[in-house]
């Protein structure tokens, strides 16, 4: 038969038999989740006329007779896992691999299914089973839940992208519900896609596409409340487009991406500190001889740490680090022969310069307080008030400095973040110290909306966290995922409820 009439023949019969769905190319029952291997309208109506069929669409209709055809699929796959004890432990067997990170194909391991066959009193299924036929209905349960949770909900959303090393462009949507207590530290990734180019038109199409996956009837434009990102141009682009659709919408750029910014300002203004940075951790990066020198003269002092400069606040821990330890640093560097290595040699010219003491003490006493912040600001269901604050006390530390140039940078950075100045206000309403709102924006709001902002996110870190947990999943041995496998395996990863 013909592919165009193949097509048509399948889309005749979707239009004729509503209990049937198209799955990546393969239609399957929506109650029984039994796959259709001919496009024969017969083999239609004899699955349609049988008892198990019947039974589950009768099921469906008596006991939830007002839920939309979306609920009434995810609860039909749910009566077919639960059909028989096998399945069921199949469909929870699969769950948990998923949750933990753990690959379908260590099923294959005798020792490992032995195992489980032992404490559970089961048979263990092959990987190609839970992989053919219970990922997805895992993945659907999931995206279920997760419309139930936030229906008509009042959210905030974190975007971001990035690039993996497949060389794809990857976005992902997290979201998380403003104004429930026991929702302040949960988030929910509610999507993921491949972008064909990253701008502000393909973010903004994602963003909507994400919502309307998770309200497939009807966006509620007036629940997105807070969206945090990067400072990206284009992300900053897109947020202002989508203003228009979303009135209530307040656009933060990441406070903790602020900080860092004055803190790169900082490393590129001591480029000495910065070269010994770099140059102590070449030198005891993997020589464990140089290691076990260290260890042996000071036990009790940490190794030189390794930062990372695309890593907030790592580099200005590490100038803490050596301000606290040089002279032991100094010590263990001298003992080495510098015709080892370049590094070495790099190392002991460094550690000599007197300069270079009063530079590190100077970055200890007056620039600790950004990866301290930091690091506060990247605790999850932080209120709106301690975030607030903690800025603050940057901007007042930084401001008492004879040299201005870091609080300029900060200020520069903080007044182009618009949102940020909204939840100022938003926070000194909350607060009592403001009695009337001033901004437009704010007029707008309801005292629902207000209230709901206690526990808002002014930071993005749990998109960076997902993509952490993304190339984990994506691992040098696990190259081979299709990227609506590997969304999906997130999906059930990262949504515990």
């Amino acid at each position: 038969m013909p592919k165009i009439q193949a097509h048509k023949l399948k889309r005749k019969l979707l239009d004729e038999f509503k209990d049937f769905e198209d799955v990546d190319g393969v239609i399957q029952c929506k109650f029984c989740h039994v796959k259709m291997d001919r496009l024969k309208k017969s083999d239609f109506v004899q699955h349609s006329k049988t008892k198990k069929h019947r039974n589950n669409v009768q099921s469906i209709n008596e006991e939830i007779p007002n839920m939309n055809d979306g609920d009434r699929e995810d609860i039909g796959i749910e009566q077919e896992m639960g059909t028989s004890p096998q399945k069921q432990f199949n469909e929870k067997l699969c769950r948990a691999l998923l949750s933990a990170d753990i690959p379908l194909n260590k099923l294959s391991s005798i020792e490992f299914r032995n195992f489980l066959e032992e404490i559970s009193g089961k048979d263990m299924p092959d990987q190609s089973t839970l992989r053919k036929y219970y990922v997805q209905n895992v993945y659907k349960s999931k995206i279920s839940k997760l419309r139930k949770k936030v229906a008509g909900k009042k959210l905030w959303v974190s975007i971001d992208e990035t690039t993996d090393v497949e060389q794809r462009f990857v976005a992902c949507f997290v979201l998380g519900i403003l104004g429930e207590e026991d929702e302040r530290d949960k988030c929910y990734l509610g999507n993921m896609a491949l972008l064909d180019a990253v701008n502000h038109s393909t973010i903004a199409a994602f963003f909507n596409e994400s919502l309307l996956q998770l309200w497939p009837d009807q966006i509620l434009y007036h629940n997105i409340l807070v969206v945090t990102t990067d400072a990206a141009p284009y992300m900053l682009k897109a947020m202002r487009g989508l203003n228009v659709l979303y009135p209530k919408m307040i656009h933060i750029t990441c406070i903790a991406h602020g900080l860092h910014r004055v803190a790169e300002m900082i490393r590129y203004n001591y480029s000495e500190v910065n070269r010994l940075i770099s140059a102590a951790k070449t030198v005891f990066v993997k020589a464990p001889l140089r290691v076990q020198k260290f260890r042996d003269s000071y036990p009790e002092v940490p190794l030189p740490p390794l930062p990372v400069i695309t890593r907030w606040g790592t580099w200005l821990q590490a100038a803490v680090y050596h301000s606290t330890h040089l002279e032991k640093v100094s010590e263990v560097v001298l003992s080495f022969n510098a015709n080892d290595a370049q590094c070495i040699a790099e190392s002991q010219e460094l550690v000599n310069n007197v300069e270079l003491k009063y530079s590190l003490s100077f970055i200890s006493s007056k620039f600790s307080i950004i990866p301290s912040t930091i690091e506060k600001l990247e605790t999850r269901g932080l209120d709106l008030k301690t975030a607030i604050n903690l800025m603050e006390q940057v901007e007042t530390n930084l401001k008492k400095m004879y040299d201005q140039q870091y609080y300029k940078k900060l200020q520069a950075v903080m007044k182009k973040n618009k949102g940020f100045l909204v939840m100022k206000e938003i926070n000194s309403l909350l607060s009592g110290k403001l009695k009337e709102a001033e901004s437009e924006y704010v007029k707008q709001l309801s005292s629902s909306d207000i209230s709901a902002f206690r526990y808002a996110p002014l930071v993005s870190c749990d998109a960076e966290r997902v993509f952490s947990a993304y190339k984990n999943v994506l691992a040098d041995n696990r190259r081979r995922f299709l990227f609506d496998n590997l969304k999906q395996t997130m999906i059930i990863k990262c949504n515990n409820f």
